[in-house]
């Protein structure tokens, strides 16, 4: 349970979600196997997270809203924990809705 935990730590962090955890060495071959059997899309979400919206949904800095719609939607598909059994699944759907939050503008205020 502690493994599971450490690499719940570790992406949360990558996320940008915490503190750096503090892993010894049997938690970082947790948390390489559990990277490991991560789906591609869900490492691409925790990776970039909300420091980058666009590179976090796969979408180029100038996409409209029905191309940031389209990839939005194809990763909530493969993330969704109902759908998608990894630990973190839940966690990578969070982190994408935030940024798709946050590509989309919403929270910033309107321009004038």
């Amino acid at each position: 349970m502690r493994a599971a935990n450490s690499a719940l730590a570790a992406a949360r962090h990558l996320a940008g979600n915490t503190e750096p955890p503090v892993l010894d060495a049997s938690d970082l071959d947790a948390v390489q196997a559990s990277i490991e059997t991560m789906p591609p899309a869900a490492v691409q979400v925790l990776k970039h997270g909300l420091s980058s919206p666009f590179s976090a949904l796969g979408a180029e800095r100038l996409a409209d809203k029905r191309q940031l719609l389209k990839k939005y939607r194809k990763l909530a598909l493969e993330l969704h924990p109902d759908r998608c059994e990894h630990a973190l699944a839940n966690d990578a759907m969070q982190v994408l809705n935030s940024a798709f939050e946050a590509a989309q503008g919403k929270g910033r205020g309107r321009a004038r």
